[in-house]
């Protein structure tokens, strides 16, 4: 009785043990925690060294698909923005240079799935305090995020907003 008790635990372990090795990762779990990390990676609360805001900003910059395509719907014009990796980089560089801190975040993200290509709904907030004010701003907007997987995994290929920005609430 106890060697078949063994066997049967044994083999139960190689079932488990295969099952783990085995398995599919969650995709919607692996893009949810690839956004996350990238707004965590885009966050910080004090002003860098130009080296190190550089090398964050490509670090950023790879997050996204060689091109990416965005638009923003404002109360004035829908515009669409075709951007490089590399104007990314830049552009990030000057975000960082203008602002003393930056605070963003995703929430309520739902993510659809459709072979290797991906959309994320989820809320956007962006915190963040221009050099030499003591104020803060907020900016807190639906957004849709597309995505698609690569050999490198999954990177940024695009996104829109999902409301009208205001923009002379914007300048106030």
């Amino acid at each position: 009785m106890r060697l078949i008790f063994s066997g049967f635990l044994a083999t139960l372990a190689v079932v488990v043990l295969c099952f783990w090795i085995f398995r599919k990762p969650d995709e919607a779990a692996v893009i949810k925690e690839f956004l996350v990390r990238g707004a965590a990676l885009a966050s910080y609360d004090e002003i860098e060294p130009p080296f190190q805001r550089l090398a964050v900003s490509k670090e950023i910059s790879e997050l996204f698909t060689e091109h990416a395509s965005f638009v923003i719907v404002s109360t004035e014009s829908e515009k669409e923005y075709a951007v490089s990796r590399n104007e990314i980089k830049d552009r990030m560089v000057a975000v960082r240079t203008s602002l003393a801190q930056l605070a963003v975040s995703f929430n309520d993200l739902k993510v659809t799935i459709d072979e290797d290509t991906a959309k994320v709904t989820a809320t956007s907030v962006v915190i963040g305090r221009d050099q030499g004010r003591e104020d803060f701003f907020m900016e807190k907007h639906p957004v849709e995020v597309l995505l698609h997987k690569t050999e490198d995994g999954w990177k940024i290929a695009g996104g829109e907003n999902l409301d009208v920005i205001d923009l002379g609430a914007a300048e106030n």
